[in-house]
């Protein structure tokens, strides 16, 4: 059977084709947008994350005491 001479190709082998055998952009993956990581990249992401907001914590707490007391 040659691709495109049936309305609906039963034996195509490529997922990307839809009925009417012509080429369908692939479904856009929301995941992979994001690196693939292992759970040690995690891990430092999360260690680095927890230092970025110790330290604007730190930030918040030395203005808070800058500020004049009421």
């Amino acid at each position: 059977m040659e691709r495109g001479s049936n309305n609906t190709p039963q034996g195509s082998s490529n997922p990307n084709q839809n009925v009417w055998g012509c080429p369908q952009p692939p479904q856009p993956n929301p995941c992979q947008n994001f690196p693939q990581m292992s759970s040690a990249d995690v891990q430092r992401g999360l260690e680095a994350t927890g230092a970025i907001l110790k330290g604007v914590s730190d930030i918040l707490t030395s203005l808070a005491n800058l500020t004049p007391k009421k």
